[in-house]
C-alpha cells in the first residue's frame, strides 16, 4: 500500500511545492523574532517529512545562512490549511558544521 496514512510519516520530496511554503513560513518566523540580529538567508532543503493528523504536520530540515556561518534548521510545523492556521511545534537550530550537513 502506498500513500500517506493517517498518523504515520511519510518523506517528501524537499522540492515539493509545500515543503517550500513550510520552510519559508519558518524562515520569516526566525526574521520577525524579538532576538533576531540580522535576516536569515534560506539555503537549501536538506530534507522533508508530511504526517496526516488533525490537518498536517511538516517535518523540514533546510540550511540558512549559506557560508562559513550556515546552519541548519529543523522544525516541525502542524497546518490546518482550511482555518488558515500554521503553528511551529518544534524549533532547532545548530551550526552546519556541528550538524554533517553542508551548503
Amino acid at each position: 500500500m502506498t500513500g500517506t496514512s493517517a498518523g504515520g510519516w511519510s518523506s517528501q520530496d524537499p522540492q515539493d511545492t509545500d515543503v517550500a511554503r513550510i520552510a519559508h513560513f519558518v524562515l520569516d518566523h526566525l526574521n520577525v523574532a524579538p532576538d533576531a540580529a540580522a535576516r536569515h538567508v534560506m539555503g537549501s532543503v536538506v530534507c522533508a517529512a508530511h504526517q496526516v493528523v488533525s490537518g498536517s504536520n511538516y517535518k523540514v530540515t533546510f540550511t540558512i545562512d549559506p557560508g562559513p556561518q550556515a546552519q541548519v534548521v529543523t522544525a516541525v510545523v502542524w497546518e490546518q490549511p482550511w482555518l488558515d492556521r500554521a503553528e511551529i511545534t518544534h524549533l532547532t537550530i545548530a551550526p552546519a558544521a556541528d550538524s554533517g550537513v553542508s551548503d
